[in-house]
Parts: C-alpha cells; sequence; structure tokens
C-alpha cells in the first residue's frame, strides 16, 4: 500500500478522480498491458490521461510495432515527437 502513498505524493490530482469513471478502467487496462507495476509508481500521471483518447490509442500503436517505452514515453510526449519517434524506433527494429 506505501505504493499508492507515493503515487499520491507525486501525483496530487489522483485524490480528485472519479473512481468509477477514471481509476477503476483506467487501472483495468494497466493490467493487461505489458507493465509492472512499478510504471505507475514511477508514472502515476498515467491517470490523467484520456483512456479513449491517448491511453488505448498510443499503447496499441506501441504494442504493434513491438517497441518497449515506458508510460511516461508513451503518453507524455506530443503527437509529433510520440510520431517521429515511434516511427524511427519501428525502423530501428527491422
Amino acid at each position: 500500500m506505501w505504493e499508492v502513498g507515493t503515487m499520491v505524493l507525486r501525483y496530487g490530482a489522483l485524490y480528485t478522480f472519479s473512481l468509477a469513471d477514471h481509476l477503476i478502467p483506467k487501472w483495468e487496462l494497466f493490467l493487461t498491458m505489458d507493465y509492472p507495476r512499478s510504471e505507475l509508481v514511477k508514472f502515476p500521471k498515467y491517470f490523467g490521461y484520456s483512456l479513449a483518447e491517448r491511453i488505448k490509442p498510443r499503447y496499441s500503436r506501441v504494442k504493434e510495432s513491438g517497441v518497449r517505452w515506458s508510460l511516461n514515453k508513451v503518453l507524455s510526449v506530443l503527437d509529433r515527437k510520440f510520431d517521429k519517434d515511434l516511427k524511427r524506433k519501428t525502423e530501428e527494429l527491422d
């Protein structure tokens, strides 16, 4: 449970999110992702991003590409940089 305290210290806005509308759906998706729970402790801002508009689409693209990035890298960069970096990394894998 100490992880929750650490997450709140790093991202105080967690207190403001609806459990049913925001936290639980994002947690359930996270459990299907290929990340250890420690990723959430490092990057609790994950819960601040839109599930439909940011998390799902970006995670799908990264997973399909075979690139391994932290949640922070997947979600926090601007769209243009995300697209450019993903394209570059995908080409490096080929």
